[in-house]
């Protein structure tokens, strides 16, 4: 397999497929709770999201509001 740098969703390289599958999990749980008025529980998941993907605007983003 050829190395090259690793991108975020729109990323090539399937090596952490299974870990973006989850952190896009994450994220979707941590808005739905946000949603539901749970912003600690909302928290709680995005900072998982948060910790695998630091480099996510929009994971970081919802981290704050919750």
């Amino acid at each position: 397999m050829s190395e090259g740098p690793s991108g975020g969703w729109d990323s090539p390289f399937q090596e952490n497929d299974s870990e973006t599958h989850d952190v896009h999990a994450w994220y979707t749980t941590g808005m739905e709770l946000l949603g539901k008025g749970s912003p600690a529980a909302a928290a709680q998941v995005l900072q998982r999201a948060a910790a695998a993907e630091p480099q996510s605007r929009s994971v970081r983003e919802a981290l704050a509001r919750a």
